[in-house]
């Protein structure tokens, strides 16, 4: 430091085109939790002298005009002062989380064109101000930066960032994408107790998905009787060839409870620190799972851990590592996680098949016999109802009372163009209004406009189908089978296409679920 400026070398152009550097928000975000991680791991015995009940804790607030990211860890000492400010300028000790030099700049550059680095070091009595306005050091082409200090106790310690005039705002569901992420990059510090991370507030958590107990299917394929289950989950530890060294990896591998295609997967650590396959993007290698969307895919669950001399990129988002060594380390993997011991992988494969003798035929069977019951209902139902001998397929639907979920989508069929419009009637008053409704407006010879509008509030509705998405979409789908199959088939000349959505909604009516 000289006469309160640092050298910001190489800055003045380099910074102003950060803020199109490939981030995604948690990356960019991450960067500065790495910083305070690594501040408190370097300082630990000194922080716990200070305070025997010491916890490193990270705040992160978010709003419309500005970024804050607070810690309690050391702070930025006079030592390090002039390279934390200095872009690519890497630290004397490069086995930690901040070892490129790059994350706290190339990260505030990119959320922001002017951002603010308050901080007090243990042991110093004053505390420092940088303000880095981007545009302005642009236009000056100035190499140094100003700061300010002011008194403050020896023993107090803090960094604060603050981000303003945002190229990059997280709001709406992005806050929430961010927060799992977070949750899912530092899981291994946050399950150690060690440090809380907080995101405007609130506490961030991971939580481990729950691992199959089930019996072992070759056990099935051998007709043992009263097999017992097992839980699939196994810890590893091997090394691999990576370019002319070998590396080490160890970790844990299982098999989800429920299948999951969107968290289902590998995520990989270095140096406890999450590189790729956080929450809703885990690593699924095909090597493994053989193809996306199989039930392998959907199932597996693993945490990979390489040794810290693993080489990651400056972004810290992926491995430093060649094709042919993944595939080194694939070929390794799968050997252990398939053992005969566990085969994770193929029981993975084989348990979706609904055997008979796995756990879910008790509830198919159940599932079954109520249904079978019911069908008795259902067709005395229909005793006395006389279906009319044709229907009309109205032009447009009525309007409905409350606001409908409503998406459309355009479909090229038989040289003309379908508008197909799928809407959720959500009014509470359901009497007289059947389940599944239909419209077929042909706009013209080559276009044609569907609606398939479904009653949610119907007791068949609410009894059968949930909130979640795949149930949702579920009963979406064999509604709209069943209206298109009348549709296409009226189109084609069929007679009588109305009578199965006549029948449908008159049993619906007639036999509510709820009644035994």
């Amino acid at each position: 430091m000289s006469n309160n400026t640092i050298n910001i070398r190489p800055g003045v152009g380099y910074l102003s085109i950060l803020s199109a550097i490939n981030y995604t928000p948690w990356h960019a975000t991450a960067e500065f939790v790495d910083n305070s991680i690594q501040s408190y791991i370097d300082n630990k015995p000194k922080l716990r002298r200070l305070h025997s009940n010491y916890k490193l804790k990270i705040d992160i607030t978010v709003n419309a005009a500005t970024i804050e990211i607070k810690d309690n860890a050391v702070g930025i000492g006079a030592e390090n002062y002039e390279r934390a400010f200095q872009a690519a300028m890497r630290p004397k000790k490069q086995t930690g989380l901040s070892e490129f030099g790059m994350g706290m700049k190339t990260a505030a550059c990119w959320f922001s064109n002017l951002w603010t680095v308050k901080s007090k070091a243990v042991g110093e009595d004053f505390a420092t101000e940088a303000k880095f306005d981007i545009e302005k050091i642009t236009k000056e082409k100035n190499d140094r930066l100003s700061y300010k200090t002011s008194k403050m106790n020896k023993n107090s310690h803090y960094t604060i960032v603050t981000l303003k005039d945002l190229n990059h705002n997280p709001r709406g569901k992005s806050v929430e994408r961010i927060k799992d992420h977070l949750a899912s990059m530092y899981r291994a510090f946050i399950n150690k107790d060690e440090i809380e991370i907080r995101y405007n507030g609130s506490s961030l958590k991971y939580k481990e998905p729950k691992i199959l107990k089930a019996v072992d299917m070759r056990d099935v394929d051998d007709e043992v009787i009263n097999p017992k289950k097992k839980i699939w989950k196994k810890k590893f530890d091997f090394t691999f060839q990576c370019g002319n060294k070998k590396r080490k990896v160890h970790g844990k591998i299982g098999i989800r409870e429920t299948m999951d295609g969107k968290r289902a997967g590998f995520a990989v650590f270095r140096r406890d620190r999450l590189i790729f396959g956080s929450d809703d993007q885990p690593w699924r290698p095909l090597k493994i799972v053989r193809q996306e969307g199989s039930a392998i895919a959907k199932r597996l669950y693993g945490e990979l851990y390489f040794d810290d001399e693993m080489e990651v990129t400056h972004t810290k988002d992926n491995l430093n590592w060649s094709e042919s060594d993944q595939e080194s380390f694939l070929n390794k993997l799968k050997s252990v996680i398939n053992s005969d011991e566990l085969p994770i992988i193929s029981q993975a494969d084989r348990f979706k098949k609904n055997d008979p003798t796995n756990e879910n035929s008790k509830a198919q069977e159940k599932a079954t016999e109520s249904a079978v019951e019911k069908i008795s209902k259902a067709m005395r139902a229909l005793e006395d109802v006389e279906a009319p001998k044709s229907v009309e397929i109205p032009k447009e639907l009525p309007k409905t009372k409350s606001k409908p979920i409503v998406k459309r989508k355009k479909i090229h069929f038989e040289d003309q163009i379908w508008t197909v419009y799928i809407k959720l009637n959500r009014d509470k008053e359901t009497h007289n209004q059947d389940w599944l409704q239909i419209s077929l407006d042909p706009k013209s010879r080559k276009n044609k406009t569907i609606e398939i509008q479904i009653m949610m509030n119907k007791g068949y509705t609410s009894q059968y189908f949930g909130d979640q998405e795949h149930e949702l979409e579920g009963l979406e789908l064999l509604a709209s089978y069943i209206a298109l199959a009348e549709i296409i088939s009226k189109e084609r000349g069929e007679r009588n296409t109305h009578l199965t959505r006549y029948y449908i909604n008159k049993i619906i009516d007639s036999v509510p679920p709820t009644i035994d």
